[in-house]
């Protein structure tokens, strides 16, 4: 069987018994930090430069953040993301994820196309805007619904490539993340 086959039958399974398939790529990091990227200042980071600094395990994405070279005065100074690129306008999702890390440090966490001028700028348009998340020393399980692209405000290509679900983590010391997933309401 082809592999576009497969995924038209686990489609197909999908469909008939309800069950709704996760738009994050390696949520869980079994695959270390497949389809992940970190944006420091900015600019791309590759993932062997990463590695060092993001750890994997059965317990998800230990990302030791304050040991990342560079000036991290901002949330946004460490960005990981990764974009989402099936999510359908109009559609009802819920992104889950858990997060713990260091107390009286927060991050902020988003979806949508990243707003680069006006009044809104630096914020995520049509999915999630960011929103500050406190962490705690215990794993937090954070369920967020949204409707993907409610306001249409959000203009993209048909691939919808610029979509991304980000992590704003230049401020916090360590952060960890685990049971990443994005799936229909």
């Amino acid at each position: 069987m082809t592999l576009s086959f497969r995924f038209l039958i686990l489609l197909m399974v999908c469909s008939l018994t309800g069950v709704s398939a996760n738009e994050v790529r390696n949520g869980d990091f079994s695959e270390e930090a497949r389809f992940w990227f970190v944006l420091v200042n900015g600019g791309f980071r590759d993932s062997g430069v990463m590695a060092p600094f993001m750890r994997t395990s059965g317990e998800g994405l230990n990302m030791l953040v304050d040991e990342i070279p560079g000036d991290k005065d901002q949330p946004a100074a460490v960005v990981l993301n990764q974009r989402v690129q099936t999510l359908q306008p109009g559609g009802a999702y819920v992104l889950r994820f858990e997060l713990r890390g260091n107390r009286n440090e927060s991050i902020l966490a988003g979806l949508g196309k990243p707003v680069t001028y006006g009044e809104h700028r630096g914020n995520l348009s049509g999915g999630i805007p960011v929103r500050v998340l406190e962490l705690t020393p215990d794993w937090t399980p954070v369920e967020i619904p949204f409707v993907y692209n409610a306001d249409h405000s959000l203009t993209l290509p048909g691939d919808a490539r610029e979509t991304l679900l980000q992590f704003r983590v230049g401020r916090v010391t360590n952060f960890h993340l685990r049971g990443v997933s994005i799936t229909e309401k």
